[in-house]
């Protein structure tokens, strides 16, 4: 399983995403928790940058890559690396 991190603004961006992964891997992924809350909170005290980091473990790394082209979402390092 691969873990990839993208920046989200919002919160039907990160349900297509769910959707995509669903769709291509079945039940074999898994999400960061509490996301909904973040995102609908975020622009709340991030005037500046409202984006907000979430993983998704998925089986294939490509997957990525493919996301943030199709959903102009940025796919970034995780924290600290």
């Amino acid at each position: 399983m691969h873990k990839l991190y993208f920046e989200l603004s919002s919160v039907d961006t990160w349900y297509t995403i769910m959707r995509e992964a669903r769709a291509q891997f079945g039940k074999n992924w898994r999400s960061q928790a509490h996301v909904k809350r973040r995102l609908e909170h975020a622009g709340l005290w991030r005037l500046g940058n409202p984006a907000e980091r979430v993983w998704f473990e998925v089986p294939d790394p490509k997957f990525g890559t493919w996301i943030a082209i199709k959903h102009a979402v940025r796919q970034v390092d995780p924290t600290g690396k």
